[in-house]
């Protein structure tokens, strides 16, 4: 009679597919504000390309009630009960409608109209280190925030924020300083990914023919396995005892099964650990077994076929959510600014731009194809590594500061909402040359095409 062992095979702990606690997590109900999002009483604010504006996200709230909000950028917004005011100062009674975006890149604050340009300093602009814009309404009506209430804000941290300041758009006209903010590690997403990574340690044994085990997981951590948590699995292939041995020495952190032969009822279950070593080296290792489940021996094929295929299908529902979360936690900034906010508006973590400029006389090869009306905004200098947007006047043309060492590109708005691009290389290429003088050629792309290749973070909820 062949010597049997039964084993449980532990798996550490993966992230929920739905936070936990108090925090609300309202992603999958989010209505998208799929209208142009426009500031017509705010003529300093308005989007250079028509129909191409960053759409707000909304949420609904009930007047007396608090919501907290986790974006997909990592920002978390807590708003108190009963933190908004009619202009008259009376209390709203019907639902609020808290509209939000985030910028975080070039692209977007070139969408959105928002100037960067400090005034009352000659010229001076700003470089963001985040950015959002949140107004709140009640039937159409604009909200303002409740004397003595706030907002506490985690804005997500995609860029360095050593040496900013938080700011606030004054009447969508003025940058002021408004407060101070602490930058500090994302806790939320750090606590999140570590129990993808947390593993628990197995137990050494012996290996014998005919192994038998189970699955063992914390299925709050692990939703995915539970339809299989109980369910015990025989190994049906030949695997060297020393490699096995070892294998179930190790701390697994995530195991999958996958159908190999439905008929004959054979799996592969793959354990998985992907992590980072005490070395800081990153580690990824696999080990896949092919086995079968063991089920009642009075229990008819057909009915294990069916029953193990129902587990399988609940599996894989649970699994594709448990992914869809590690993707959307991953994609968060491992920073964030935190800070109050005591009025509706547009805050910025920013500092003013400090470069090494020079002075050059600039020829575009699109100025005839700009509109007749100079005072119309639409040559911009486009900063990426200082993630700031600066409008180029054209009687500044013949004699424009623009940065020695760091990479920009210009583009103009052209009718039909077609961009003119000139490249940050065809720039530098010039300027090594040592001129003063510069004929720029552009390239033509559609105002779509042009933003969804500038797009480098998250901006949406």
């Amino acid at each position: 009679m062949p010597n049997i062992k039964t084993m449980r095979i532990l798996t550490g702990a993966a992230i929920l597919f739905i936070s936990a606690g108090s925090i609300a997590y309202y992603l999958m109900n989010v209505k998208k504000n799929e209208e142009l999002q426009t500031n017509n009483s705010l003529p300093s604010i308005k989007p250079p390309v028509p129909g191409a504006d960053l759409v707000f996200d909304e949420y609904s709230i009930s007047p007396d009630s608090s919501m907290e909000i986790e974006r997909t950028t990592g920002t978390l917004l807590q708003v108190p009960a009963d933190c908004f005011r009619r202009a008259d100062g009376s209390k709203p009674s019907e639902k609020i409608q808290l509209k939000v975006r985030e910028l975080h890149d070039p692209a977007s604050i070139l969408r959105s109209g928002i100037p960067m340009e400090v005034a009352g300093t000659n010229g001076q602009h700003l470089q963001s280190a985040g950015m959002i814009e949140m107004h709140a309404y009640e039937n159409g009506q604009e909200l303002k925030v409740n004397a003595g209430k706030s907002i506490d804000i985690e804005l997500a941290g995609f860029r360095s924020a050593e040496g900013y300041s938080l700011y606030y758009l004054e009447n969508n006209q003025s940058w002021k300083v408004t407060d101070t903010f602490e930058n500090k590690e994302n806790a939320r997403k750090k606590k999140r990914l570590a129990k993808l990574e947390k593993n628990t340690p197995l137990p050494d044994t012996s290996v014998y023919s005919d192994f038998i085990f189970s699955i063992d997981a914390d299925t709050n951590a692990r939703p995915e396995l539970k339809p299989f948590i109980n369910q015990s699995w025989q190994l049906i292939e030949h695997v060297d005892e020393q490699k096995l041995k070892r294998a179930l020495r190790q701390n697994w952190s995530l195991a999958q099964i996958k159908a190999e032969n439905k008929r004959k009822l054979e799996y592969k279950i793959t354990f998985t650990i992907e992590g980072t070593g005490d070395d800081n080296k990153p580690i990824k290792e696999s080990f896949t077994i092919l086995a079968k489940p063991i089920f009642n021996k009075d229990m008819s094929k057909k009915n294990q076929r069916k029953l193990i295929e129902e587990k399988m299908e609940e599996y894989a529902i649970l699994e594709n959510q448990r992914i869809e979360e590690l993707e959307r936690v991953q994609k968060q900034a491992d920073l964030v600014n935190s800070f109050k906010a005591n009025q509706m508006g547009i805050y910025n973590i920013d500092k003013i731009m400090t470069e090494d400029m020079i002075t050059s006389n600039i020829h575009f090869d699109f100025e005839n194809e700009l509109k007749g009306n100079k005072e119309e905004h639409q040559v911009f200098m486009i900063l990426e590594e200082n993630n700031s947007v600066i409008v180029i006047k054209r009687d500044s043309w013949n004699k424009m500061t623009i940065p020695a060492k760091r990479k920009f590109h210009f583009i103009a708005v052209l009718p039909g909402n077609e961009i003119a691009y000139v490249a940050s290389d065809h720039i530098q290429g010039k300027l090594s040359m040592g001129k003063t003088e510069l004929a720029l050629s552009s390239q033509r792309k559609p105002a779509d095409a042009y933003f969804k290749q500038q797009h480098t973070q998250p901006t949406g909820n």
